[in-house]
């Protein structure tokens, strides 16, 4: 992918809320700027960091239960995928951090999703120990 650049730092991590919303709108709001977006944006890289989202990038609107199911922990590289068509909403009930980048897909660049390992998403805290405690008495 070719970035595009984006205003500031801070339009780099949105917060998917309970509305769907598309994507250019969360950065903009992220930001506290208005982006001046060039056409023909098709590649977009999100890392869900705290919750669950939903996607869709045809111009259909997700709801919390429908759509394309974005796990925390996951990154999600789209390429080839009308920027102005992508729209995301909270499937956790309150709102979700995201890393994100734009920008131009290379050619013959394909899309791929790396999600995080088995277990990994059931630790959180600063107390790892005892949580892989927890998941070990969970499935023993």
């Amino acid at each position: 992918m070719r970035p595009y650049p984006l205003d500031n730092a801070n339009a780099s991590v949105i917060s998917v809320t309970t509305t769907a919303t598309t994507l250019s709108s969360l950065i903009d709001t992220a930001s506290a700027t208005t982006h001046a977006y060039r056409p023909h944006l098709d590649s977009i890289d999100i890392y869900v960091e705290d919750g669950d989202v939903r996607i869709l990038y045809d111009n259909n609107t997700p709801t919390a239960s429908k759509g394309l199911l974005l796990k925390r922990g996951s990154l999600h590289s789209f390429r080839r995928i009308p920027f102005t068509q992508i729209k995301l909403i909270s499937a956790t009930g309150s709102a979700v951090s995201c890393s994100v980048q734009i920008g131009h897909s290379e050619p013959d660049e394909p899309s791929s999703a790396h999600n995080v390992g088995m277990f990994q998403d059931l630790l959180s805290g600063e107390d790892a120990a005892n949580d892989l405690i927890k998941v070990e008495q969970r499935f023993s």
